[in-house]
């Protein structure tokens, strides 16, 4: 997770940094409640045609309800595979081009470290 977040934000105008992490958390919120309530009325509605005017009974509704599920479970394998080759598609090739933070030749400092000339 923190790879995806990472390259979703990599690039992104240190100003902007914020902006773009808020924006990517948002959709992985929306995206997570959007493919949950897809996925829970692929598997009623298998689960609601398997039982169509038949009498239920225990064993026809555990029967109904595992197939709701492998239901749901196959249309969310088929969602994962097109998303992994889409992405796989979009991602880059190549090392992004970066703008360095501090400028060029600049050096992070370690915690102890300042940048003050030294006597």
């Amino acid at each position: 997770m923190a790879t995806a977040m990472s390259f979703a934000t990599l690039g992104v105008e240190t100003s902007d940094a914020g902006v773009a992490s808020a924006t990517v958390n948002a959709s992985q919120q929306i995206g997570g409640s959007l493919g949950t309530a897809l996925l829970s009325t692929i598997a009623a509605t298998s689960v609601s045609s398997s039982i169509a005017g038949l009498r239920p009974t225990p064993a026809l509704l555990a029967h109904a309800t595992v197939r709701g599920y492998t239901t749901a479970f196959a249309w969310a394998a088929a969602i994962f595979a097109v998303g992994a080759v889409v992405s796989g598609l979009l991602y880059a090739r190549h090392a992004p081009r970066v703008k360095a933070a501090w400028g060029t030749g600049a050096r992070a400092l370690g915690p102890m470290e300042d940048d003050s000339p030294r006597r």
